[in-house]
């Protein structure tokens, strides 16, 4: 697969095991370096995407829909990617 090759390229100094090689061992610090980086992009993302989405759509039910789905799926993303409190979760979504 071409993720694998990439995946494992850029995980340099992973320990291949196995009958044929075939499993790789990460450390924790690289997935987690890995995580930090999904979380970075991902909260960059979201909120241009909300924008450029509300921009281009004229009807007012669908717009309204439209925050509602990118404040769940903000939400979603930040309770998956962080170890943030609930309490944060929803100031941050409310912000």
């Amino acid at each position: 697969m071409i993720f694998d090759a990439y995946w494992h390229a850029a995980m340099q100094n992973s320990e291949l095991s196995g009958e044929n090689g075939n499993m790789a061992r990460y450390s924790d610090g690289k997935i987690r370096n890995f995580a930090r980086g999904a979380a970075v992009v991902a909260s960059s993302l979201l909120p241009i995407l909300s924008i450029v989405g509300l921009y281009f759509i004229q009807d007012e039910l669908i717009r309204l829909g439209l925050v509602v789905a990118f404040c769940f799926i903000c939400s979603a993303t930040m309770a998956a990617l962080t170890n943030a409190k609930n309490i944060e979760i929803i100031a941050a979504t409310a912000a």
